[in-house]
């Protein structure tokens, strides 16, 4: 009886734990590198072929994939010469050599070797698939398609290969090909349930959604429990901006199958559309629970969370983006300042997360360059603050408010002798006094009745680029 994965890979380590040798055949040996393969292990699935290389020295499959392994760790010239010589006796060794080459750059050898793949009738539709993949991998997607024809006459117009030509033509952004691919195949059997679904998903890769719903219509006709069918329909219902008839496909899903990722993002898609942040949240929350790890569905719970003024669930429930490869980036640095300033986070604690936002939008205002200068300006760096409200009113981002704050910051700099400003200017001060006041420490907020002259407005410019002649930012 055959061992199990575990009980060789057992063998295997508990045979170098104790430096001893032990007989492994050769298929043995590649189920253990394939085995550190899949844990991301190369280098003792390297090891082992090292040691399997000392038993068969001479097997081209071996060192095909001591050579791929190679290759994936980033030394291309040493798989490259690895794999210029060997023998190509195997189908495995001649997809290695093809993939190794267009690393390298020789697509002209790489090319002949796939297509002898694809043209040879001892292989079987897998190996011919895995070498288009190839093609695919390196962008050869005109060289793909060329295989796939190949395929077709060679297999017909099985799943898998259709699954391969649709993939390179939306590649190549050609969904049209597609749509007259699968037209011509439900003409000749219009009873394909499969094909009518691949069928709404081109016409939705053309945005052409009432067509994709048309094809959900006939493949649920001739299937009415059709799943896949009825998930497609509710998704291009909501395309469609229909969010109570997708919302009513979704739950009868739902229904049927709690735990189908697809179906909680589409109700928390739909209930999101319609502002019911309560129930996304819940079906949000319960897609988390299924896959962690996708960046759009935790900002979307996050922002329910907001919504809702559950502002420590929606920090907890974006913090981990910041972990992910799409993550820290501006949307994710923005979103927890939000979330930051609701919690009245004191300015300490925000600052220099604020400096961080600042300098890497500096020619692209938004709220947080306004909210970084009242921070200064509370701080009482007026130097900072008159700097970044005077650039933000240049490029006339939410002016009114940055005059607003101008004003603000001009009249607290007089009080403290900083600068001098006029008697109409100081008049229009104590006469607003009162109502300027009830927003002067609100962030982003100004006083319902804000109206200066434009002679006041362009003395406090006038003064602040005076104050600040010769001053130099360091953020």
């Amino acid at each position: 009886m055959n061992e199990s994965i575990s009980e060789l890979i057992k063998r295997y380590e508990e045979m170098l734990e104790k430096h001893e040798s032990a007989f492994f055949d050769l298929h043995e040996f590649i189920d253990i590198a394939q085995y550190y393969e899949m844990q991301a292990e190369l280098d003792e699935a390297l090891k082992v072929l090292d040691y399997a290389l000392t038993i068969y020295p001479s097997n081209v499959d071996l060192i095909s994939k001591y050579a791929l392994y190679t290759y994936w760790k980033g030394d291309i010239d040493k798989a490259y010469e690895m794999v210029s010589d060997i023998p190509m006796v195997t189908d495995f060794a001649m997809k290695t050599k093809a993939d190794i080459f267009l690393a390298k750059g020789d697509k002209e050898t790489a090319r002949e070797i796939i297509f002898k793949i694809i043209n040879n009738s001892k292989m079987d539709m897998i190996d011919c698939l895995e070498a288009v993949d190839i093609l695919s991998e390196h962008e050869l997607y005109e060289d793909a398609l060329n295989a796939i024809d190949i395929l077709i006459k060679r297999f017909g117009h099985r799943d898998e290969i259709l699954e391969e030509f649709f993939f390179v033509n939306n590649e190549l952004d050609r969904p049209q090909e597609n749509i007259e691919m699968l037209n011509m195949l439900l003409d000749k059997d219009p009873y394909n349930v499969d094909n009518w679904c691949k069928l709404a998903r081109s016409y939705g890769a053309i945005k052409e959604v009432d067509k994709a719903l048309d094809s959900c219509e006939f493949a649920l006709a001739i299937d009415p429990d059709h799943d896949f069918a009825c998930n497609l329909k509710a998704f291009f219902l909501y395309e469609a901006k229909n969010y109570d008839a997708a919302l009513n496909l979704f739950l009868k899903l739902y229904e049927k199958d709690p735990q189908n990722f697809t179906v909680l993002l589409g109700l928390g898609d739909s209930y999101w559309a319609k502002q019911d942040y309560p129930n996304a949240l819940k079906y949000l929350r319960l897609a988390i629970e299924l896959n962690d790890v996708i960046a759009e569905v935790r900002y979307m719970a996050s922002y329910c969370a907001f919504q809702l003024d559950m502002y420590q669930e929606a920090l907890d429930l974006l913090i981990p983006v910041g972990e992910m490869p799409e993550g820290n980036d501006m949307r994710y640095k923005m979103l927890t300042m939000d979330l930051k300033l609701a919690q009245n986070t004191p300015i300490a604690d925000i600052y220099e997360e604020l400096i961080e936002i600042v300098s890497e939008t500096p020619e692209v205002p938004n709220q947080y360059w306004l909210i970084k200068a009242y921070c200064d300006e509370y701080l009482k760096d007026f130097d900072k603050a008159a700097y970044t409200y005077l650039k933000t009113f240049e490029l006339n981002f939410m002016p009114k408010l940055t005059m607003y704050r101008i004003f603000l910051t001009c009249n607290d700099m007089h009080n403290q002798g900083i600068i001098v400003m006029s008697d109409d200017f100081i008049n229009y001060m104590n006469d607003n006094q009162a109502q300027m006041e009830e927003a002067a420490y609100e962030l982003l907020l100004m006083p319902e009745h804000f109206d200066p002259s434009d002679a006041l407005e362009k003395e406090c410019i006038d003064q602040l680029n005076s104050y600040l002649k010769n001053y130099e930012p360091k953020h």
